[in-house]
């Protein structure tokens, strides 16, 4: 895995870039405006609850990432799903997501635990308590509306942009350590959960080794979605 690959060989670097910079400038743009509105701003005579402005956080982010690969990447370089990693694969290979997403998930609750027992780490579970108090005594819908963005579509988005375009390209000009890592890097520099930034950065390296092997995104998919209906089975309370 030291060569170079031909992943995202339709795009050009120049085209790599607009789509980089084009997508991120618009979920820069949005963060901006949700940092300005606040978690407690109100809106005419009604405060925005915390748990609506995360659930439409998370869903204009998904949506901002969707709508730059399609735009910058689809419709102006014209370069096709396939080549952005959507390429049909084995049931052996999405087992194998689903497995490692188990054990990645399994050790994270390993050293989680330990942090707490031995060091009194508690920080490290922070993100799962916060998003559970935040959607108690919420409506159904609520619920329901949080689980699909958190366990399918920003799975989706991130995957696409990602490993389909960031690893991609990083792939093509690169061996795997470097373009592996360097993803996982801006993978984790781009996660809200700062406390777990070397997690982050774990499961972005392992994601980036099952698309390298597997050649398919829809495998890093069923990884990356395994783990997130994991932690939402924990913030829901179902395990």
């Amino acid at each position: 895995m030291s060569t170079r690959s031909d992943l995202l060989s339709e795009l050009s670097n120049k085209e790599f870039f607009r789509v980089f910079v084009g997508t991120l400038g618009m979920i820069f743009l949005a963060v901006s405006g949700f940092t300005l509105l606040g978690d407690h701003r109100s809106l005419g005579n009604d405060e925005i609850s915390p748990s609506i402005l995360y659930i439409v956080q998370d869903y204009t982010y998904a949506a901002l990432i969707l709508l730059g690969v399609y735009l910058f990447c689809i419709k102006m370089a014209r370069v096709s799903w396939s080549a952005i990693g959507f390429r049909a694969c084995s049931l052996d290979w999405l087992v194998r997501g689903f497995l490692a997403a188990v054990l990645l998930y399994g050790l994270r609750i390993l050293l989680d635990n330990l942090m707490v027992e031995f060091f009194n780490q508690r920080r490290m579970l922070e993100p799962l308590t916060t998003d559970r108090a935040m959607l108690e005594g919420e409506s159904g819908w609520l619920s329901a509306v949080f689980i699909i963005g958190v366990a399918i579509l920003t799975p989706i988005a991130t995957e696409i942009f990602q490993r389909g375009i960031l690893f991609g390209w990083l792939r093509r000009n690169f061996n795997f350590i470097f373009s592996s890592i360097s993803s996982a890097v801006i993978f984790g520099a781009l996660h809200i959960e700062i406390v777990r930034y070397l997690q982050v950065m774990l499961f972005g390296i392992v994601a980036a080794y099952l698309y390298e092997k597997s050649r398919s995104l829809c495998v890093p998919l069923v990884f990356h979605m395994t783990v997130s209906a994991a932690y939402v089975m924990g913030v829901m309370g179902w395990s």
